[in-house]
């Protein structure tokens, strides 16, 4: 399990796939096409591709926020 939280914006969502194809396990799409998160709590070995999801969004309609990081500061 990994020290991330994951938020979709499927409202913001253009429905390009690019997050499917970086991150399958962990992104999928509803009835419309429009993103979903399907593994909110993905493991450490995948916040690699998480984070590649987000970034290859077009619009950024996935947030990666690191929690470790916000509980040293």
């Amino acid at each position: 399990m990994s020290d991330v939280r994951i938020t979709v914006h499927p409202q913001w969502c253009m429905a390009n796939g690019a997050c499917r194809a970086a991150a399958p396990d962990v992104f999928g799409t509803d009835e419309a096409g429009w993103v979903r998160l399907v593994e909110p709590r993905p493991p450490a070995g995948r916040l690699d591709a998480v984070r590649a999801a987000a970034d290859s969004c077009p619009v950024a309609a996935i947030e990666v926020d690191d929690l470790a990081s916000d509980l040293a500061e």
